[in-house]
């Protein structure tokens, strides 16, 4: 989640090195892989089934600080079965009420 969120140095290490395949359905071409982070940029949450483990799906949403940063992700795990479009929605609302509450609590910049 916090790759499609991160300066493009980073990305451009992460894609220098060989990307493990953990499942059959693990993205392990770079060409795909920075699709993969693009759609993740645009719909806000990241989806995935079986990549990291056979019969999980996971879902993702950035958690952002006051500058706009990603500084970290709300994720759940839950079977790679069942309709996600819920679970998205869950998601996607719980981290935006969190950086908002994480917006709330950091200090005042000065001008």
């Amino acid at each position: 989640m916090l790759l499609a969120y991160s300066d493009t140095g980073r990305l451009d290490r992460v894609l220098d090195a060989p990307l493990r395949r953990w499942t059959q359905h693990t993205v392990t071409a770079a060409t795909k892989l920075v699709r993969v982070l693009a759609q993740v940029r645009e719909n806000g949450v990241a989806i995935s089934r079986e990549q990291y483990q056979v019969g999980r799906a996971d879902v993702a949403a950035p958690i952002f600080a006051d500058n706009g940063v990603a500084v970290a992700s709300l994720e759940i795990v839950v079977s790679a079965g069942e309709p996600l479009r819920q679970h998205v929605l869950a998601v996607r609302a719980a981290a935006a009420e969190v950086s908002s509450a994480l917006r709330a609590t950091m200090p005042r910049r000065r001008s």
